[in-house]
């Protein structure tokens, strides 16, 4: 997936769970921090994100595979750990004015077919039908 800043995602680094994070542009990197920031990238193909909550100031360049949107099929997973609950509440109250973009919006499954309802057996027995009657002729 191609990611832009202000994409709001889940990133993994080395043995820490997937954590929320922005997408950001290193031109938005603190100055006093950008030259560090920029140092820290060791390959070309990677991703700066920052994680939440924001006013910690970390940054992290991170490979594609290591990034997912935000609201993928794992978010219910990743959102579990309680490792990442403040995170989780700063990147939610950001969503709201960062709303994703579609292509980083995973469709939502189908709901699963209800199975059919199996016909009811019943525990008395069925009546029995009523012989038919055969009409006499009276004289």
């Amino acid at each position: 997936k191609e990611y832009i800043p202000n994409d709001l995602v889940w990133g993994k680094c080395a043995n820490f769970p997937y954590w929320p994070a922005i997408v950001v542009d290193e031109k938005d990197v603190k100055e006093e921090l950008r030259e560090e920031v920029m140092r820290s990238k060791k390959k070309t193909d990677t991703i700066l994100v920052a994680y939440f909550p924001k006013d910690r100031d970390e940054y992290n360049w991170l490979p594609n595979k290591n990034v997912q949107p935000f609201r993928c099929k794992s978010f219910k997973k990743f959102s579990e750990k309680k490792t990442v609950a403040s995170a989780l509440e700063d990147a939610i109250e950001m969503e709201k004015t960062h709303p994703p973009r579609p292509e980083l919006t995973e469709a939502k499954p189908k709901p699963k077919p209800k199975p059919k309802p199996k016909p009811k057996t019943s525990t008395t027995k069925p009546k029995p039908k009523p012989k038919p009657q055969i009409e006499s002729e009276s004289e």
